[in-house]
């Protein structure tokens, strides 16, 4: 007899389910193993796979090396952001980034080459500075944000620690054979820092000041320029007198044409002062700022003040303070540049003549020794002997320069003119100095 599909289908089905049926009813007489497999022949059960393993198959597992899963050691975000504070670039090398890094790196140099092509004043030298800070942030938050968000970020072959530390010694190596002096050459500002007193109070030691290349000189400006008896050595004094003039020192000041051109509130005298009866320490010399002081005996010092300062040291009444002392026996007048009468001294000098370019003077047995350095540097064919020669037209512009520190600086007086081909530049501003009162200002 025929059935249609749908009674086939049932009577089949019930066939099929027949056997689950029975092993539910008898489950516990039915073999544990056998009833899991019958179940997993069906397809309606998979709870199996997942059942915790035996020891036994876990111990097959573990010696199994194909059924091992190696994770790659991830890179450290922080590494990326010290590598980043050691120098620019490398963070980003780290994280792969190797354009990036290049970039990064070149573009810290051309903001830190910014302050030599641009940095005329002072706010425009701290907005550079503030900008290198920020840009560094950047860079180390940068670096660390990129490793940290790349999870699937691998070693690679160059992420050696002696692959990196070699790229921050080779920098080292560069930044110092680079020759700082043909660098300063080809910058309009340069920087420079005060090692000595001669100029105090305007600049103190350890100031750092920039510095404007320019032969644009004018009279009072603070210049810096080749040592003319070294031209290795760099000094910085003010500039009192310019091609053409006439100078005149008088009792430590100098006149220019006969016109009075110190600002005698900068200038420092040297002053010698007395206890009376106790020794003075250190402690007292820096209380009052003072820098520049010798022992002379006991009870007496020598020391170098503004008229300002020696007024307030009146008022100290365990000292005794003057301007001139019978201990003080030195006399530097045999120091000085050739001379034009006998009488010269340190504090009392010329009347002399500033040689200027294309200007004429007659030579005078009194004068030629004045300036005979000058016509054979400029004339190395000169024949001997030169008191021959009876007026003479100078070839270059020449400078007098003095130092604030009056008593206290191997200046011009000693060492005769400043050649115009050995000026530097002037003085801009203060980059930094002790005194933080002074920083951004100008130099005057």
């Amino acid at each position: 007899m025929m059935h249609n599909l749908s009674d086939y289908w049932r009577m089949h089905h019930i066939q099929l389910l027949a056997p689950i049926t029975m092993s539910i009813n008898n489950e516990n007489n039915e073999d544990p193993v056998k009833f899991l497999k019958e179940k997993d022949i069906l397809g309606l059960d998979k709870s199996g796979l997942n059942r915790p393993l035996s020891q036994t198959e876990t111990e097959v597992n573990s010696n199994d090396e194909t059924n091992k899963i190696i994770t790659p050691k991830r890179k450290n975000p922080l590494v990326a952001s010290f590598l980043t504070l050691l120098m620019l670039g490398l963070g980003h090398l780290y994280a792969g980034k190797i354009k990036k890094a290049i970039f990064i790196y070149l573009g810290l140099i051309l903001i830190a080459l910014s302050i030599r092509f641009l940095a005329f004043n002072f706010y425009i030298f701290a907005f550079i500075i503030v900008t290198i800070i920020l840009y560094y942030i950047y860079a180390i938050v940068d670096s660390y944000i990129l490793v940290k968000r790349n999870t699937n970020l691998k070693q690679k072959k160059y992420d050696k620690w002696y692959l990196y530390l070699l790229i921050i010694i080779l920098q080292a190596t560069l930044l110092e054979i680079i020759p700082k002096s043909e660098f300063d050459r080809i910058t309009p500002i340069n920087f420079a820092t005060i090692p000595t007193t001669s100029m105090t109070p305007t600049l103190e030691v350890g100031d750092f000041l920039a510095i404007q290349r320019t032969k644009n000189i004018k009279q009072n400006d603070v210049i810096i320029f080749k040592y003319p008896e070294d031209t290795n050595t760099l000094f910085i004094f003010r500039c009192i007198g310019l091609p053409g003039d006439n100078l005149t020192i008088k009792n430590n000041l100098a006149y220019i044409n006969k016109k009075l051109i110190d600002n005698t509130e900068k200038i420092k005298f040297k002053y010698f002062i007395t206890t009376t009866g106790n020794s003075l320490n250190e402690r007292f010399f820096s209380r009052h700022n003072i820098t520049d002081h010798y022992q002379i005996d006991d009870y007496t010092y020598q020391v170098f003040l503004t008229k300002e300062e020696a007024q307030e040291f009146k008022k100290i009444s365990a000292i005794k303070i003057n301007p001139n002392s019978s201990e003080e026996s030195e006399d530097y007048s045999s120091m000085l540049f050739q001379t034009l009468d006998s009488i010269w001294t340190v504090q009392n000098y010329g009347p002399i003549y500033i040689p200027k370019k294309g200007e004429s003077i007659k030579l005078t047995p009194k004068n030629i020794k004045l300036y005979e350095s000058i016509i054979r540097s400029e004339n190395t064919t000169v024949t001997n002997p030169i008191d021959k020669i009876d007026s003479y037209t100078f070839k270059s512009n020449y400078y007098f320069v003095l130092g604030d520190n009056r008593d206290n600086a191997l200046d011009s007086r000693f060492w005769g003119f400043v050649k115009d081909n050995l000026i530097i530049g002037k003085g801009l501003y203060f980059n930094w100095a002790k005194n933080t009162n002074r920083i951004g200002l100008e130099i005057k």
